[in-house]
Parts: C-alpha cells; sequence; structure tokens
C-alpha cells in the first residue's frame, strides 16, 4: 500500500505543480436600460425575475455560444413614461444577433412590453471608483477600501419609484444627495 502511495507522488506532485494559479474570466455582455435617452449598462439581470433560466435558455436557445455571453441573451429595456419596458432581446449578443419574438418569450404580438413583475433595484455603475494604497515596507503597494459609485434604480411592479447615486464600500451604501 505504501509503495502505491509513493507511486502516486510522482502523478501528483507535477499535476499541482503545472496548474496554473491565476483564473482568467471574459467579461459579460450586460443588460441595458435606457433612461432619459441615457444608456447604462446594468448589473442586474430582471428578465430571470420572470423567468427560469432554463425557460429563458428554451425559448432564447442561441445558436453559438461565446464566453462573453453565457446567459445566450441580452435584454434592452428602457423607462417609457415612469414604467419599465422590455423593448428587446437579443439571441446571441456575441455575434450581430437576432431579435427574439415578443410572441415566443412573453405570449405578447410586439416589444415593448411592460415589466410589471419585476420589484427591486437595478444597478448601473457610474464608472467612478477610488481605492487606499498602502506602500509595505519592501517597496510593494497594496490596494486596499475598494469603493465604488453606482446609479440606483428603484422599481417597484414595473413603475420607477426613484433613482438615486450611492457609494458602495464593502457592505455600506452611502446614498449621494441629487441625481
Amino acid at each position: 500500500m505504501l509503495k502505491r502511495l509513493k507511486s502516486l507522488q510522482y502523478f501528483f506532485l507535477p499535476l499541482l505543480l503545472f496548474t496554473p494559479t491565476q483564473v482568467l474570466a471574459t467579461y459579460q455582455i450586460r443588460d441595458v436600460l435606457t433612461v432619459d435617452e441615457e444608456r447604462h449598462d446594468i448589473e442586474n439581470v430582471p428578465l430571470e425575475a420572470r423567468f427560469s433560466r432554463e425557460f429563458i435558455w428554451e425559448r432564447v436557445a442561441p445558436r453559438t455560444i461565446c464566453s462573453g455571453n453565457w446567459r445566450g441573451y441580452q435584454a434592452f429595456w428602457e423607462i417609457i413614461e415612469g414604467d419599465l419596458y422590455v423593448v428587446s432581446v437579443i439571441r446571441d449578443a456575441c455575434s450581430p444577433g437576432e431579435i427574439v419574438s415578443a410572441k415566443d418569450l412573453f405570449s405578447e404580438e410586439n416589444y415593448p412590453v411592460r415589466a410589471d413583475w419585476y420589484s427591486g433595484e437595478i444597478f448601473s455603475w457610474t464608472g467612478r471608483s477610488w481605492h487606499d494604497e498602502v506602500v509595505q515596507p519592501d517597496g510593494s503597494v497594496d490596494t486596499t477600501n475598494y469603493r465604488y459609485e453606482r446609479i440606483v434604480f428603484a422599481i417597484e411592479e414595473g413603475m420607477l419609484k426613484e433613482s438615486y447615486v450611492e457609494v458602495v464600500d464593502g457592505e455600506e451604501r452611502v446614498r449621494l444627495p441629487g441625481l
């Protein structure tokens, strides 16, 4: 038995030595929300508040998969007269995708479709972020206390209740005055 374990070390030791320690990931294509003609890439996937991923996959099944769009689709949303609407859903968002019919997904004749099922917050990064740098005794620099700013759109049963800017610092959310 001991002999067998020793022989396994010749297999596992090189395996461990040559296993990459760095993880590479592809940026995912985000859904888009348009408010007052201003486009916002959003962090959420509001469509999944209405349908399960399995249901969406059955209806929107992409022809190809790319590493930038594992969901297989990209949804476009708009606030129209204070209400949240789905204005289109694109299959195969990495390529010139095709629009998924509103009838196939929502049993509606055409887009836009009012998103009265959605209640919650939709987040969009503003692109502003801050961090602290700490110089170590050996001269290297560590980055700590990462904070970022985002716009929050508070939606209740498909109606925009309010929007505001906040700074996120770890688990803490600090609301900024005015938008």
